[in-house]
């Protein structure tokens, strides 16, 4: 498996251990590109976003696609995937994460 998808399976593998964590679940898919993975998650409610993990720098950098592009360290993904599913809006999600 390439550095940038095993980022990415890490990083939704991580998302999934906070949300059982709070007792949500949710799903994901893995999609594999040239320029790095996305990572498409479904959230309980039906809405959901997907991220991507590029291939050049999969350790520091990731873009949330919801439905603006938002940039943010793959360390704040789980609490930014939190916040959604718990009905925050993507810009209020971002915001918060970020802070």
């Amino acid at each position: 498996m390439e550095e940038h998808v095993r980022r990415a399976d890490e990083l939704a593998r991580t998302v999934a251990a906070r949300f059982a964590a709070e007792g949500l679940v949710f799903d994901y898919e893995l999609q594999p590109y040239d320029g790095g993975c996305m990572i498409h998650i479904d959230l309980a409610d039906g809405d959901g976003f997907t991220v991507t993990v590029a291939r050049t720098d999969p350790a520091t950098w990731i873009e949330v696609l919801d439905p603006e592009d938002y940039h943010l360290p793959p360390t704040s993904l789980p609490h930014y995937a939190l916040l959604r599913a718990r009905g925050a809006r993507p810009r209020d999600a971002w915001n918060l994460a970020e802070g």
